[in-house]
């Protein structure tokens, strides 16, 4: 099948499923494992084989599924990282949180990561700095298995621990990081169909109009937080003020907030 045939139809599909059409020339790099840059220079055509590969793989694409989950693999701080359904598919936006991160860091500090799904913060935190001593909880089992097997990929050594937020030892550590679910009910069932019908929803979504992880995590955070710690958040936009109430509450004097590239407030940054 001629590649400028193969890219034609690709253009219209995009056009009548609303997906991008690069998506369609990265399935295509995929399957011939190269870049899009080098599609026209390598390749003219596809062989039966490959083109009945592409075939599967578009299948899946025109029906809203992330073209992450199609290829196994999503690129993040410059690593690969392994994705499947049972993990959230890491965002450009928390990027922004792993380098707030470790701009407070000089490599000698204990972090804890909750929540940590592929394990995309903790590890790329550990890639970064490898003299961290790095830890990492997810209540999903196989978000642990992923993220194990993403520690093993990019030879990075971290503990990981199957629980609900905190390890069950009471170690104590220098940063607290966690990008928790924090979309309500309502808003999730307004996503795009790409993450509504495929990605987890135990990722996404938490009870008290999406605070509920943030409320849990800084009533406990004393028991694990060195006095001099510093705990940092990716949150909802419209939601600094009432994580910023939660802190103080529980007893944290300071909260610094930190827009995106898009100018949201996305992280927070608190301290005793």
């Amino acid at each position: 099948m001629l590649l400028t045939n193969i890219l034609g139809d690709a253009r219209q599909l995009a056009i009548t499923y609303g997906i991008p059409y690069h998506n369609f020339k990265l399935l295509l790099g995929y399957v011939l494992d190269c870049s899009v840059v080098d599609l026209r220079l390598k390749y003219n055509s596809l062989s039966d084989f490959e083109y009945e590969i592409y075939q599967g793989f578009v299948a899946r694409l025109i029906k809203h599924e992330p073209l992450q989950y199609i290829t196994g693999i999503t690129g993040f701080y410059g690593l690969d990282f392994r994705v499947d359904p049972t993990v959230l598919i890491p965002r450009p936006e928390t990027e922004g949180l792993v380098e707030w991160v470790l701009s407070y860091c000089n490599g000698s500090e204990s972090v804890l990561d909750i929540g940590t799904g592929s394990g995309a913060i903790a590890i790329t935190l550990k890639k970064q700095l490898l003299s961290l001593d790095v830890c990492a909880t997810d209540i999903s089992a196989d978000a642990i298995a992923t993220a194990k097997k993403n520690a093993a990929s990019n030879k990075c050594s971290i503990d990981f621990f199957n629980s609900d937020l905190f390890p069950d030892s009471k170690d104590v550590y220098d940063i607290i990081v966690s990008n928790p679910p924090y979309i309500s009910s309502v808003d999730y069932l307004t996503l795009a169909p790409e993450i509504l019908e495929f990605e987890p929803r135990n990722a996404l979504v938490a009870d008290d109009n999406g605070l509920a992880y943030y409320s849990r995590i800084l009533q406990m955070a004393h028991d694990y937080l060195s006095p001099e710690g510093m705990i940092f958040f990716e949150i909802g936009s419209e939601q600094a003020k009432p994580i910023t109430g939660f802190a103080h509450q529980a007893g944290f004097c300071k909260v610094k907030v930190k827009q995106d590239l898009n100018g949201f407030d996305r992280y927070l940054m608190i301290t005793p």
